[in-house]
């Protein structure tokens, strides 16, 4: 597990400005990553300002720090990337210069820049890299896999000029290398994101004129540390050789047989082996999830992507660029069925992996996907969050939007300001909205209602863009079941706006949604191959009155009245306050989730609430975020009693009950016939026909009313004997 750092934390803000001041050249670099976060070769030409560097880690608070190498910083780094390296010779001494150790138990020496000696890769000895011109080096205190970059000896300031015969062996194998291929010069740099692509294209061009391993091996090296602007590690351009040169030449048949060259391939299929081949090169991973549905790893730019197989972007986009790319011609649509056939077997073969939707536990900390183009999410620990490279753990669905990059200078006013919540509310929702963040756990239903005016919907909406941004930040209940579920599918924060009844059908799967119990469903209708559907999703309900009239929703149920706005502001201004803020309040929800995390284990259920880990987490967050020790128990405490107050009150069963005890002092005993017919006697001809009408209509009605009354204080009992006797009383 990585260690993060706090939004708080500027020790890497203040370490660039120290090397800043000793004429170093700081960039910053993606949090646990390598890839920098700005065009570095920029500064190759000129020194940032100091202003420039603050305003790079206000941006981007977790950023690594690299240093330009070579001129540009006035050093050179040597890279020992191996425990024992034949490097360097027993009576060649190094010395005492700035020294630093690496995640991976390497070693980095700092030394003034010998004028002329270029970046390269294993150019001392096997595992010995030179940081020279054309590159940069990550820095302390960076970190990368949860450990961190250390000084060991000495520090930025004293760095020491390398001795001679340092000198000559760097100067002799740089200009050796730069002689032998007649590459590096500034017309010819592979940038980042452009490496692998480059160097398997190169390596299929020297397969086709038939060089094997042996010799491919050696050339991509070479090509690798002459012309890419950071290049790329041993092992990755050994794999590039191994897999290029496994397949067989047009000039080389294997064991007797001749492959013809691509050109004279029959039509489709042909280009069906060709796109296969191409496939294997440049995807990364293969797997199927939980559902059985098909994805592919695959590298865009300086990041690994997910695809579905099934997906247009996949077959038409991805995999018709890549032919096209490499061969200069569309790929017909048969080749590319074919293709598909044969990736679509390779994650049939592989390990299953379950796939989340924008939040999910990994490696023991929780992630936010911000579904972006980079493919980030935010990452959330004890110690507190940072924005990395997504974890291949979500899927993204079509209707997905991405969202802001969190900071950490916001407060959580500006939810007040769009949320109509009374400020005995608060504390509530807060908790409820974080407890979003958190997979896993059923969710209560958020159900709003009030008059119009209230700001029902803007509140729905703001919770949704908060947590799920989606084209549709609001949603009607579909009319059927399918639809129903496709909904809950394709959205983790799911709002149903303005509903005066929810259906019997939808109240179920609900109810399902929150539990996450599954569903038995058919992937078309003309197969009989059925799947389980299991969603655990975060619901929101609203409309001028409590739409949520059963008790199983109830049961469930978070219940917050609003009240008119007495002054409302226009929809821009709302809108303009809230996309200049949302980035510093959703801040404010991770500091919180980092805080709960620290305090959950520590949190004991009280056993009075059905969402015992719902309110578990939500005493966490609330104590997290400042609130005293049992505030946020207490307002859910009056939250629940109040929600089944107002039901019973609404309800003609519940309500003639309550009626039926104060007359009788609080005690009734007899069978359900006789339960029928004094409710139905006190309540007169015209409202008798909203009670049961049958013994058995009773009894269902007191099981699925005994929880709420329970809550209310009053106790059902019944006699299981012959005389089946019920026993209503109220607790004192």
């Amino acid at each position: 597990m990585s260690r993060l750092h706090s939004p708080r934390d500027n020790s890497r803000l203040l370490a660039a400005l120290e090397g800043l001041a000793l004429g170093l050249r700081p960039i910053p670099v993606r949090e646990d990553s390598k890839v920098p976060h700005v065009t570095w070769r920029e500064f190759e030409g000129r020194a940032p300002s100091e202003d420039e560097v603050v305003e790079w880690w206000s941006r981007w608070p977790g950023a690594n720090l690299a240093f330009l190498t070579g001129e540009p910083s006035g050093i050179d780094v040597i890279d020992v990337d191996v425990a024992e390296p034949a490097w360097p010779r027993p009576s060649c001494i190094l010395p005492s210069t700035c020294v630093v150790s690496t995640p991976r138990g390497g070693v980095h020496y700092y030394l003034k820049h010998t004028p002329g000696v270029g970046s390269s890769v294993s150019s001392l000895a096997d595992g010995v890299d030179v940081r020279a011109d054309g590159g940069y080096i990550i820095a302390p205190p960076s970190a990368i896999g949860g450990r961190s970059y250390r000084f060991v000896q000495g520090s930025l300031s004293d760095v020491h000029v390398a001795p001679a015969w340092l000198r000559d062996e760097l100067l002799g194998t740089n200009g050796s290398r730069r002689e032998f291929v007649g590459l590096r010069d500034d017309t010819y740099v592979v940038p980042e994101g452009s490496r692998n692509t480059m160097l398997t294209s190169l390596a299929g061009t020297l397969r086709r004129r038939g060089l094997d391993e042996g010799v491919l091996a050696p050339v991509l090296q070479t090509l690798n540390t002459e012309c890419c602007a950071v290049p790329l590690p041993r092992e990755e351009v050994e794999r590039i050789a191994r897999s290029v040169s496994r397949y067989v030449t047009a000039e080389r048949g294997r064991q007797g047989h001749r492959r013809p060259p691509t050109e004279s391939l029959p039509g489709a299929s042909g280009q069906g082996e060709e796109l296969t081949r191409l496939c294997e090169q440049h995807v990364h991973g293969a797997f199927q999830d939980q559902l059985g549905e098909s994805y592919v790893l695959i590298t865009v730019g300086n990041h690994i992507e997910m695809k579905r197989t099934s997906s247009r972007a996949f077959r038409e986009e991805w995999m018709a660029s890549l032919y096209r790319r490499h061969t200069g011609r569309p790929p017909s649509a048969e080749a590319l069925r074919q293709a598909r056939i044969q990736v679509e077997s390779w994650c049939a073969a592989s390990e299953r992996r379950v796939l989340y939707d924008r939040v999910a536990w990994y490696e023991g900390c929780l992630y936010y996907d911000l579904s972006d183009s980079e493919w980030r999410a935010v990452r959330i620990s004890p110690e507190g969050w940072s924005i990395v490279p997504s974890p291949p753990i979500f899927r993204r669905s079509v209707g997905q939007v991405s969202q802001v990059v969190p900071s950490a200078d916001g407060s959580f006013e500006e939810l007040w300001r769009n949320c109509n919540v009374l400020p005995s509310q608060q504390p509530l929702l807060l908790s409820l909205v974080a407890s979003w963040f958190v997979p896993d756990i059923p969710h209560p239903i958020l159900v709003l209602h009030g008059e119009p005016g209230s700001g029902k919907s803007t509140t729905a909406r703001r919770l949704k863009q908060l947590v799920d941004p989606s084209v549709s930040p609001l949603l009607s209940i579909p009319r059927k079941e399918q639809d129903l579920l496709q909904t809950l599918d394709h959205n983790w924060v799911v709002p149903f706006d303005n509903i005066n009844k929810i259906p019997a059908h939808a109240s179920d799967t609900l109810c399902r949604a929150v539990t996450g119990e599954g569903r038995l469903s058919r992937k078309l209708y003309t197969d009989d191959e059925d799947f389980i559907r299991a969603y655990r999703r975060c619901l929101i309900l609203n409309g001028i009155g409590n739409p949520a009239s059963g008790a199983d929703l109830l049961d469930r149920a978070v219940i917050l009245g609003l009240q008119p706005i007495r002054e409302p502001l226009p929809e821009t201004v709302l809108d303009a306050g809230w996309a200049d803020n949302l980035p510093g309040l959703l801040g404010c929800f991770m500091d919180g989730l980092a805080s709960a995390m620290r305090l959950v284990s520590r949190i004991e259920s009280s056993g009075s609430f059905r969402m015992a880990d719902f309110a578990i987490w939500g005493e966490a967050f609330s104590r997290g975020v400042g609130f005293a020790s049992g505030h946020f128990s207490d307002c859910y405490n009056e939250a629940n009693l109040a929600r089944w107050q107002d039901a019973a009150e609404a309800n003609a069963f519940t309500s003639a009950v309550l009626s039926l005890l104060s007359r009788c002092g609080g005690v009734w005993v007899g069978t359900a016939t006789e339960l029928m017919d004094v409710l139905r006697a006190d309540a007169g001809n015209e409202s008798a026909f909203s009670l049961p009408g049958s013994p058995k209509g009773v009894s269902t009605e007191l099981e699925r009313w005994s929880g709420a009354l329970r809550h209310l204080g009053i106790v059902v009992k019944r006699n299981k004997g012959t005389s089946r006797l019920i026993r209503l009383s109220s607790v004192a």
